[in-house]
Protein backbone atom coordinates (compact mmCIF):
# COMPACT_ATOMS: atom_id res chain seq x y z
CA UNK A 1 0.00 0.00 0.00
CA UNK A 2 1.47 3.31 -1.18
CA UNK A 3 2.38 6.24 1.83
CA UNK A 4 -0.29 8.42 3.83
CA UNK A 5 -0.84 11.65 2.04
CA UNK A 6 -0.94 15.42 3.36
CA UNK A 7 0.23 14.51 6.61
CA UNK A 8 2.99 16.24 8.19
CA UNK A 9 6.14 14.73 9.91
CA UNK A 10 5.48 12.52 12.45
CA UNK A 11 9.04 13.73 14.09
CA UNK A 12 12.06 15.75 13.75
CA UNK A 13 14.53 15.01 16.30
CA UNK A 14 18.15 15.44 16.88
CA UNK A 15 20.62 14.29 19.41
CA UNK A 16 24.21 13.86 20.10
CA UNK A 17 25.40 10.32 20.50
CA UNK A 18 28.92 9.48 21.90
CA UNK A 19 30.60 7.40 19.23
CA UNK A 20 31.48 7.80 15.67
CA UNK A 21 29.53 7.77 12.97
CA UNK A 22 30.83 4.30 11.57
CA UNK A 23 29.56 2.77 15.31
CA UNK A 24 26.38 4.48 14.95
CA UNK A 25 25.39 3.28 11.01
CA UNK A 26 26.55 -0.14 12.14
CA UNK A 27 24.01 0.24 15.13
CA UNK A 28 21.10 1.11 13.06
CA UNK A 29 21.63 -1.54 10.34
CA UNK A 30 23.24 -4.83 12.33
CA UNK A 31 20.19 -7.02 13.35
CA UNK A 32 21.39 -8.21 16.82
CA UNK A 33 22.44 -4.52 17.57
CA UNK A 34 18.95 -3.11 16.51
CA UNK A 35 17.76 -5.53 19.24
CA UNK A 36 19.54 -4.15 22.15
CA UNK A 37 18.69 -0.32 21.44
CA UNK A 38 15.60 0.02 19.06
CA UNK A 39 12.51 0.81 20.71
CA UNK A 40 10.76 3.19 22.92
CA UNK A 41 11.74 1.85 26.27
CA UNK A 42 12.96 -1.19 28.32
CA UNK A 43 8.97 -2.50 28.69
CA UNK A 44 8.70 -2.61 25.33
CA UNK A 45 11.22 -4.99 23.73
CA UNK A 46 12.34 -5.31 19.72
CA UNK A 47 12.27 -9.37 20.02
CA UNK A 48 13.67 -9.89 16.75
CA UNK A 49 15.21 -7.94 13.75
CA UNK A 50 15.74 -8.23 10.26
CA UNK A 51 18.11 -5.61 8.12
CA UNK A 52 19.01 -6.10 5.40
CA UNK A 53 20.92 -2.56 4.67
CA UNK A 54 21.34 -2.35 1.21
CA UNK A 55 19.21 -0.54 -1.22
CA UNK A 56 15.85 -2.70 -2.08
CA UNK A 57 16.70 -4.71 1.33
CA UNK A 58 14.22 -5.36 3.62
CA UNK A 59 13.99 -3.97 7.37
CA UNK A 60 11.56 -6.66 9.86
CA UNK A 61 10.62 -5.84 13.48
CA UNK A 62 8.90 -7.87 16.15
CA UNK A 63 7.82 -5.61 18.61
CA UNK A 64 6.95 -7.27 22.33
CA UNK A 65 4.58 -4.80 23.75
CA UNK A 66 2.61 -5.06 27.59
CA UNK A 67 -0.55 -5.77 27.15
CA UNK A 68 -0.82 -6.95 23.44
CA UNK A 69 -2.70 -9.66 22.54
CA UNK A 70 0.04 -10.62 19.99
CA UNK A 71 3.65 -9.21 18.59
CA UNK A 72 3.71 -6.32 16.32
CA UNK A 73 5.47 -6.50 13.67
CA UNK A 74 6.90 -3.20 11.50
CA UNK A 75 7.84 -3.76 8.08
CA UNK A 76 9.75 -1.39 5.52
CA UNK A 77 12.71 -1.30 2.51
CA UNK A 78 15.66 0.89 2.20
CA UNK A 79 15.45 3.63 -0.46
CA UNK A 80 19.27 4.77 0.37
CA UNK A 81 21.99 3.52 1.78
CA UNK A 82 25.04 6.08 2.70
CA UNK A 83 27.56 4.37 4.61
CA UNK A 84 28.34 6.45 7.97
CA UNK A 85 26.12 8.95 6.82
CA UNK A 86 22.58 8.52 5.91
CA UNK A 87 19.60 5.31 5.79
CA UNK A 88 16.04 6.04 4.53
CA UNK A 89 13.53 3.39 4.81
CA UNK A 90 10.38 2.85 4.91
CA UNK A 91 8.12 2.07 8.29
CA UNK A 92 4.97 0.32 8.14
CA UNK A 93 2.88 -1.28 11.20
CA UNK A 94 1.23 -4.55 9.98
CA UNK A 95 -2.12 -6.37 11.03
CA UNK A 96 -2.98 -7.17 13.54
CA UNK A 97 -1.98 -3.90 15.78
CA UNK A 98 -2.87 -3.45 19.34
CA UNK A 99 -3.82 0.14 18.80
CA UNK A 100 -3.35 1.95 15.92
CA UNK A 101 -6.50 2.25 13.63
CA UNK A 102 -6.86 -0.10 10.98
CA UNK A 103 -6.72 2.14 7.92
CA UNK A 104 -3.03 3.08 8.64
CA UNK A 105 -1.42 -0.39 8.80
CA UNK A 106 0.17 -1.57 6.27
CA UNK A 107 0.68 2.05 4.45
CA UNK A 108 4.14 3.14 4.27
CA UNK A 109 5.94 6.32 6.08
CA UNK A 110 9.15 7.49 5.55
CA UNK A 111 12.44 7.28 7.83
CA UNK A 112 15.52 9.50 7.28
CA UNK A 113 18.54 9.50 9.19
CA UNK A 114 21.20 11.62 8.94
CA UNK A 115 24.75 11.13 10.43
CA UNK A 116 27.42 13.84 11.18
CA UNK A 117 30.31 13.87 12.87
CA UNK A 118 30.56 16.79 15.78
CA UNK A 119 33.08 16.53 19.02
CA UNK A 120 34.24 13.30 18.48
CA UNK A 121 30.66 11.79 18.23
CA UNK A 122 27.94 11.90 16.15
CA UNK A 123 24.79 14.09 15.66
CA UNK A 124 21.80 11.94 14.40
CA UNK A 125 18.92 13.56 13.45
CA UNK A 126 15.61 11.36 12.16
CA UNK A 127 12.55 12.62 10.84
CA UNK A 128 9.74 10.50 10.25
CA UNK A 129 7.29 11.62 7.59
CA UNK A 130 3.94 10.34 6.27
CA UNK A 131 1.84 9.34 9.18
CA UNK A 132 -1.17 11.37 9.76
CA UNK A 133 -1.57 14.15 12.13
CA UNK A 134 -2.85 12.99 15.75
CA UNK A 135 -2.35 10.59 17.85
CA UNK A 136 -0.22 8.06 15.58
CA UNK A 137 2.36 10.67 14.81
CA UNK A 138 2.34 12.18 19.02
CA UNK A 139 2.97 8.52 19.41
CA UNK A 140 5.73 7.90 16.77
CA UNK A 141 7.78 10.89 17.79
CA UNK A 142 7.51 9.75 21.49
CA UNK A 143 9.04 6.01 20.50
CA UNK A 144 11.68 7.87 18.64
CA UNK A 145 12.59 9.81 21.04
CA UNK A 146 12.84 7.02 23.63
CA UNK A 147 14.88 5.14 21.06
CA UNK A 148 17.47 7.61 20.53
CA UNK A 149 18.03 7.82 24.38
CA UNK A 150 18.35 4.27 23.89
CA UNK A 151 20.75 4.62 21.64
CA UNK A 152 22.97 7.15 23.26
CA UNK A 153 22.88 4.78 26.45
CA UNK A 154 23.86 1.75 24.36
CA UNK A 155 27.21 3.05 23.67
CA UNK A 156 27.74 4.12 27.21
CA UNK A 157 26.87 0.01 28.06
CA UNK A 158 28.51 -1.34 24.77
Amino acid sequence: MGPVTDAAPAAKLTKWIAASPQRVFEAWTTADQLTRWLSPGPDIPLAEAVADAHVGGTLRLVYLTPDAPHPEVVLGRYLEVSPFRRLVFTWAWQAPHSTFPVEHLGRDSTVTVDLLPIDGGTQVTLVHEGLPPGPMSARHAQGWTGALEQLSTFYVVA
